[in-house]
């Protein structure tokens, strides 16, 4: 998270409510990034508030690549309200990334078509702005290669509508990653939102319909139809998780004032600016504190956080996942159906 400043006022998070006064500037961030517990990273997700409120983000971004010598892949979610300054800015990363050799995503949240995304994010011509970037990072990606999509959240404003938003998409060959709803407290600060922001028992079934059309369409080789097979399955089973958590054992979160979680779940370990991280993060407390998040919080713990990550890491899940996908497609002919019209 490189800051929690934030010119949507989304109704599933409150970061846009917090104090962002206090963000690690860049170079606090490279003398911390000389710390051994940075030399491994591979993979990193650059979220906040908006990302893109930051003048210097690119500057942040070269600050990884040059401290990170195993980074590979590094994706930027935002909400697309600021068109010109996102395409100036992702240009300038995408330069460097180039040169790095770092390859890169963005994703611009839409959470609906025009009236539903505009009351989702709290923003009047949210929509209109979101869409109007996206056509000028599809036409950036003529001359850089990244990947440019959308990234969806399913809510109970908008799970009706999120199958015709996918259908929409795919006629478009538009690149759109489904999401279920997250509620934590260190990097969205919604708990208090769970009970109102959370599908209701008609939407999961819906949800469900969805995702195990998706799994039945799309290819085997397409890494997100193990997600959606995974949350499926979650809510079929009361929420149990059966896809591996890279952050378990190897991640880490990183807030705006230098705060150090193991995941969006756990525990404040450190900050950055009281010394080396690497003793915060193998601190014998905070592990022991990690092992009981593993047990009681893990196990029903719907946050993807890299979750192709860490099953391809680990051969077995997709293994596992590859056989039930197969399975499904020749024994469960109705997971082809339309969700929201088998459902209402």
């Amino acid at each position: 998270n490189v800051t929690f400043r934030c010119n949507a006022r989304c109704i599933m998070c409150d970061n846009w409510k917090r104090k962002s006064e206090n963000d690690l500037s860049v170079e606090e961030l490279r003398e911390a990034f000389d710390s051994k517990l940075f030399s491994r990273i591979k993979n990193i997700g650059i979220t906040g508030g908006e990302p893109f409120l930051r003048d210097d983000l690119p500057e942040l971004i070269r600050a990884c690549g040059d401290k990170m010598p195993r980074l590979h892949k590094l994706t930027i979610s935002t909400n697309g309200f600021l068109k010109d300054r996102t395409l100036r800015l992702s240009e300038e990363i995408l330069k460097y990334a180039e040169q790095r050799k770092i390859l890169i995503g963005i994703r611009i949240s839409m959470d609906g078509f025009e009236e539903t995304h505009d009351r989702v994010r709290g923003v009047p011509g949210a929509y209109v702005k979101a869409m109007d970037t996206f056509a000028g990072l599809q036409e950036l990606s003529k001359r850089y290669f990244f990947n440019v999509g959308l990234a969806h959240t399913l809510l109970p404003d908008n799970i009706r509508e999120t199958e015709r938003l996918y259908d929409w998409c795919q006629e478009r060959n538009i690149d759109v990653v489904l999401n279920v709803p997250r509620f934590t407290g260190s990097m969205m600060d919604n708990l208090h939102l769970e009970e109102s922001q959370s599908l209701d028992e008609s939407g999961k079934e819906i949800m469900v319909r969805l995702f195990r059309r998706l799994v039945r369409e799309n290819s085997i080789f397409n890494g997100a139809i193990f997600l959606y097979h995974h949350y499926a399955k979650m809510a079929e089973r009361g929420s149990l998780r059966s896809l591996p958590c890279p952050f378990q054992h190897e991640g880490l979160q990183l807030n705006p004032n230098g705060d150090l979680f193991y995941c969006e779940r756990s525990h404040n370990i450190g900050n950055l600016r009281e010394g080396d991280p690497l003793q915060a993060y193998r601190d014998a407390d905070n592990l022991r504190k990690r092992r009981k998040l593993r047990k009681k919080v893990c196990p029903g713990c719907l946050n993807p956080c890299m979750a192709s990550v860490g099953a391809a890491q680990q051969v077995f899940p997709y293994f596992r996942f590859f056989v039930e996908i197969l399975w499904r497609r020749l024994f469960h002919p109705e997971d082809g159906r339309k969700a929201v019209t088998a459902s209402s």
